[in-house]
């Protein structure tokens, strides 16, 4: 890639688009607002559309008032499932506030807007934005998807003793998306049980938790060094780990962070923690730290997009920092892990793959993703009964060396462990022999 080009522009999806049968309804304005405003609550479900992409290297190859509109469809993703846990009173409640929260950012945007079922359509005036931001066309698509994401599903619905978390998913319109297929699959998910409603509902308690402490600034985080294999002394770089603060006392709380994969809003909470790293990196330009994101944010939407802005206008930074993509949830997809891996890496990041063999991250992941680097957890290759000898330690770490430049051991605890570890070929270790007393874990806590 020449240096001159962004590989943020891997995120942008703008595309332009007008109701079909409407194609003489230039306007941008109010001559479309009426036939959004008509449908509202009229239609059982959203009218097709018609759509071109934007295919412009040059921002300035058009003048402003040529841009033209861009439509995001937004989806409740979750409004099947609150309607089955808490009922159908409460769903509606849900989707009611998010309308209005649509119909609000309409207002700021100047977009219209139109609200069907779990579904919301926007139009945006994309030579108004870009006038009023200096924004590139080509970032316009994923910025204004992040925006509504983060007014649509920011915060929990406060219900009675309930605290709501809406899960929204924006995509602009392009050539061959399917703007309804998250409703079709929320629909098809695992048939409803007493103990699956009992699962959603302490999801969600753990959910709204979570993120409260988020908005009230009470996460933060602890670190573990991950030290050269041929020098404990010699500090890779420190990997960030999810703390809550209690009373004072940092207590890790990773082991929550399954709740929220399994509702579908960890891209919230990683784009927080990464957002978070760069944070402490710009303030410490010594310092190179390394931060877990889950295998279902690994994929290039509208969450990365500031994200991938800031690194690339600070490649520097960007080489002191380290992604490491979770086992605990499968990957969305191996194409576009792929494609989110080569797009960070064009950034300047290091992309690891974490605790190899362990959950969802497997050999084929590992074949198939290109990390630099590659994390095995010791701890999980020990033999049955206690013994501290692990099983096929040293291929492992020969094919993952294959596949990633470095080959790290997670689970280090003495000095046996180290050596063994060296012996078997490995690049780098971790544990709590580096790292010494940690801050307590929920679980552990709750226990």
């Amino acid at each position: 890639m020449e240096p001159s080009e962004n590989p943020a522009h891997e995120l942008s999806r703008s595309a332009s688009i007008r109701p079909a049968g409407r194609a003489a309804c230039d306007s941008k304005g109010d001559a479309c607002k009426e036939s959004f405003d008509d449908q509202r609550q009229t239609e059982d479900r959203p009218r097709s559309y018609q759509w071109s992409m934007f295919t412009r290297t040059d921002a300035q190859a058009e003048s402003a008032g040529s841009v033209g509109e861009l439509c995001v469809v937004a989806t409740i993703i979750n409004l099947r499932e609150i309607e089955q846990v808490y009922g159908e009173t409460t769903a509606l409640a849900v989707r009611h506030v998010v309308y209005e929260r649509a119909r609000a950012l309409s207002r700021s945007g100047r977009a219209t807007v139109a609200t069907t079922g779990a579904h919301i359509v926007f139009i945006f005036d994309l030579s108004w934005l870009s006038y009023k931001g200096n924004t590139p066309v080509e970032l316009c698509g994923p910025i204004i998807e992040h925006r509504v994401v983060k007014v649509l599903g920011a915060h929990a619905v406060p219900l009675g003793d309930a605290a709501i978390m809406p899960v929204v998913r924006a995509s602009a319109m392009r050539s061959g998306y399917q703007p309804f297929q998250n409703f079709i699959d929320a629909a098809n998910l695992a048939t409803a049980g007493h103990h699956w409603c009992e699962r959603y509902r302490a999801d969600m308690v753990v959910a709204a938790a979570v993120f409260a402490a988020l908005e009230e600034k009470r996460l933060d985080f602890d670190r573990e060094p991950v030290c050269a294999a041929g020098d404990s002394q010699d500090v890779t770089y420190y990997e960030v780990l999810l703390c809550e603060i209690r009373n004072g006392q940092r207590i890790r709380i990773g082991s929550l962070v399954g709740a929220v994969e399994r509702l579908g809003m960890v891209r919230r909470l990683d784009e927080w923690v990464v957002g978070s790293t760069i944070a402490a990196l710009r303030r410490n330009p010594a310092l190179r730290l390394g931060c877990n994101v889950s295998g279902h944010s690994a994929t290039l939407d509208a969450w990365w997009t500031p994200i991938a802005s800031q690194l690339h206008a600070d490649r520097c930074l960007a080489s002191r920092l380290t992604i490491e993509i979770t086992e605990t949830a499968a990957l969305t997809s191996t194409t576009e892990a792929r494609n989110f891996v080569r797009t960070f890496q064009a950034l300047g990041c290091q992309m690891a793959l974490d605790d190899l063999g362990k959950g969802h991250n497997n050999l084929i992941a590992l074949i198939g993703l290109g990390v630099d680097i590659v994390k095995i957890d010791l701890r999980c290759l020990r033999q049955e009964g206690g013994t501290r000898s692990p099983l096929g330690l040293r291929p492992l770490i020969q094919f993952a060396k294959t596949y990633g430049a470095s080959v790290i051991i997670e689970g280090i605890e003495t000095e046996d462990d180290a050596q063994q570890a060296r012996e078997c070929g490995a690049t780098c270790l971790q544990g709590y022999l580096y790292s010494g007393p940690s801050a307590p874990d929920i679980a552990a806590e709750r226990g």
